[in-house]
């Protein structure tokens, strides 16, 4: 059986009076790859400092290979966690050479032990050829693989990455992206990385969790995130689309201004509720008595990303084929197609009497 490498356990944390991390739980297991996916201040890295033993936490506690090494009165030190740590700014020393670099955080090892190891994270993250160059003779990409590199030398049980693509242009950024996730998966490590960026996580990480405000919204796999969102927040903050109301009845039949929808799961009861339309259901369809204004449009290759205004004021995001050429202005006649609405309830306040 896998069992976990990491595990959160009701995790707090607070600043003075402004809490930061809120009632936070969750596992990763060996040989995965996790990440903490949220906007600028939401605590994810805090919750990676506070994995790292570099700050204590306020309640809960976590466990690494099933030991407790943070509880309310207990902080292993960093250095006593087995952790492999890519900072933000890769931290690499300038005044050591690549081989330098990788080998700092090996100094129980023999010579001999180390060069091989060396040799061996270097040859993995493909700069063999480089160990005698200094930092500032690489580029950012090659830098982000020193970093790495150190860090998955001494074979930790958990590795940490703190935002590791932010300091490189975005088409290096996807490229190296999808290198580091072959590059952990070969060795074989145990990660977790912290990221604001959508891209990022969906193509390095094997489970993803969705923060917002200090609280963990939904630990899950990219693929439910994206088809099953667990609320609202989790919904607009993951891939494109758009929450229309509607209203749901019954029998599974679920009305809205583009369309009527049909829930198989019969999970709904009457009243209002909010549907979730990505851009690939809404499609163009001229004998469609639903009509929609293009408002913008955005080339992106082979289809064409457009927003559309219904009469209500009620906008769409729809991606069609890059042949479409409806101006700004148009109206273009549209249908929705789901196999499965994801919608949530909408609280209705009491009316006063």
């Amino acid at each position: 059986m896998n069992k976990p490498v990491l595990e959160l356990q009701h995790v707090s944390q607070s600043y003075g009076t402004f809490k930061v991390v809120r009632d936070l739980t969750l596992s990763l297991l060996k040989d995965q790859i996790g990440c903490l996916l949220g906007p600028s201040g939401c605590g994810k890295t805090t919750m990676l400092r506070i994995i790292a033993g570099f700050e204590p936490l306020l309640s809960g506690q976590v466990v690494l290979n099933g030991e407790v090494v943070s509880r309310p009165g207990r902080l292993l030190p960093p250095e006593k966690r087995a952790i492999g740590m890519v900072f933000q700014d890769y931290a690499l020393f300038p005044h050591l050479s690549v081989q330098d670099n990788v080998g700092f955080g090996l100094p129980h090892l023999s010579r001999a032990e180390r060069k091989g190891r060396t040799g061996e994270v270097l040859e993995l993250v493909g700069l063999s050829g480089s160990r005698h160059r200094f930092p500032h003779e690489l580029s950012g990409g090659q830098q982000q693989r020193v970093a790495l590199a150190r860090a998955l030398a001494p074979r930790p049980a958990l590795l940490l990455m703190d935002e590791p693509f932010s300091n490189l242009d975005v088409t290096l950024r996807d490229r190296l992206a999808l290198e580091v996730r072959q590059i952990i998966k070969s060795y074989g490590a145990t990660a977790l990385f912290v990221t604001h960026n959508q891209q990022e996580a969906f193509a390095i990480a094997d489970r993803i969790g969705v923060m917002n405000g200090g609280q963990l919204l939904q630990w899950d796999s990219v693929d439910n995130l994206y088809r099953k969102p667990a609320d609202p927040q989790v919904a607009c903050f993951v891939g494109e689309g758009t929450l229309v109301p509607g209203r749901a009845s019954a029998g599974g039949t679920i009305h809205t201004e583009v369309g009527t929808f049909f829930d198989r799961h019969d999970t709904r009861c009457d009243g209002p509720v909010q549907v979730l339309l990505r851009p690939e259901n809404i499609f163009p369809d001229d004998s469609s008595q639903v009509k929609a204004c293009v408002v913008h449009r955005q080339f992106r290759g082979a289809d064409m990303f457009y927003q559309l205004e219904l009469p209500s004021g009620q906008q769409l995001q729809a991606l069609f084929p890059g042949t479409s050429e409806w101006a700004v202005g148009h109206s273009v006649g549209i249908s929705a197609r789901l196999a499965q609405p994801v919608c949530f309830p909408v609280m209705v306040s009491p009316t006063s009497s």
